[in-house]
């Protein structure tokens, strides 16, 4: 699991209004071989900063607030704008030594496979139904990606 920013060909070739596209390179935390549909594929996982505490929990995996999270908001790794990606998409996210950075590759190392187990939960919910609100469609994104 590694942090990972996407190249935006990607939003060029996948065309979802779900998808959360950063001019800047929004950071996503790659989750290496999840299993959907019965096929192993690498997914991108945006980290958000500001999400509603009306998210449900089994959509998200907090994180501890960066920065730039306002009061009320949660931080965290968002299951339902995850979606699957090919290595030609995914692009080194430069974190520098930015103290924030620290604090946050330490805390996704000590929980990997807490991130990994809950993220694999989701997809299988997803995938008995694909309609969870303001979900990327995955679906669509690994047929355009040809997976």
């Amino acid at each position: 699991m590694r942090l990972i920013k996407l190249n935006p060909d990607f939003f060029k070739r996948c065309n979802d209004p779900e998808l959360l596209q950063d001019h800047l390179g929004r950071p996503c935390v790659l989750l290496l071989r999840l299993k959907y549909k019965g096929r192993n594929m690498d997914f991108a996982v945006p980290l958000r900063s500001k999400m509603s505490p009306a998210t449900p929990r089994a959509h998200y995996f907090p994180l501890p607030p960066s920065p730039t999270t306002p009061s009320g908001r949660i931080h965290g790794l968002h299951f339902a704008k995850m979606h699957p990606i090919t290595n030609q998409y995914m692009q080194k996210y430069v974190t520098g030594d930015h103290p924030f950075s620290v604090v946050l590759s330490r805390f996704l190392d000590a929980h990997t496979k807490e991130i990994v187990t809950q993220a694999q939960e989701y997809l299988c919910r997803y995938e008995a139904n694909p309609d969870i609100p303001f979900s990327v469609n995955i679906d669509s994104i690994a047929s355009v990606l040809g997976l």
